[in-house]
């Protein structure tokens, strides 16, 4: 019988918008906002562990059954089976997403037995109170036009439509009329300054 003892170090990275961080491991990920990022380096071969604390992620995965690849977020983990997809968990928020842009990704709820494979041209969130995951169709452009410098709402709340602008422009907004704040709008902004 043999024992396997595997030791991980972790890189600890706080990145700025736009900067691919240079991983241990052969996976594109492009990050939006300030993100901290920590992922182990000095990995043994059959296991590749990603985890986001904070912040927006696009990532490009080969499929590569010897080499799986997770993504975890809070109590969601991801398994990556060959694909593009994106994940948001800001601190602020409600809820993790998930939208899948092309390949497949599995979704496991650590805090109850409920996984989601999802398909492309889907989203799914996680509710952070109640554990539940629910899956949409959505149009995964709306959630990727970040990395064109880009942000585009279509049905969201004047309140999250604030949120993502002071993420993206580093500034504070107030609103003073508490009724504004659940009214719900279409807006784009294309690479715009304030």
């Amino acid at each position: 019988m043999s024992v396997y003892i595997y030791i991980y170090f972790y890189q600890l990275a706080f990145v700025t918008p736009g900067i691919k961080p240079l991983l241990a491991i052969s996976r594109n990920i492009t990050l939006e906002s300030p993100n901290c990022l920590i992922y182990p380096f000095g990995l043994p071969v059959i296991l590749h562990l990603l985890c986001i604390l904070t912040g927006e992620a696009f990532f490009e995965v080969a499929k590569d059954s010897l080499h799986p690849f997770y993504v975890e977020s809070n109590s969601l983990q991801i398994e990556v089976l060959g694909t593009k997809f994106n994940v948001t968990n800001y601190k602020e928020t409600s809820h993790i997403r998930t939208v899948l842009v092309e390949g497949a990704v599995s979704l496991n709820n650590s805090q109850s037995t409920e996984t989601v494979l999802l398909k492309p041209g889907q989203k799914a969130e996680l509710d952070k109170a109640d554990k539940s995951i629910a899956v949409t169709e959505v149009d995964t452009y709306e959630y990727t036009a970040w990395m064109q410098g880009k942000l585009i709402f279509r049905n969201k709340a004047f309140k999250e439509i604030c949120q993502a602008l002071e993420r993206k422009y580093d500034v504070q907004i107030t609103v003073e009329n508490e009724d504004l704040k659940e009214e719900v709008f279409d807006a784009s902004f294309d690479i715009e300054t304030i």
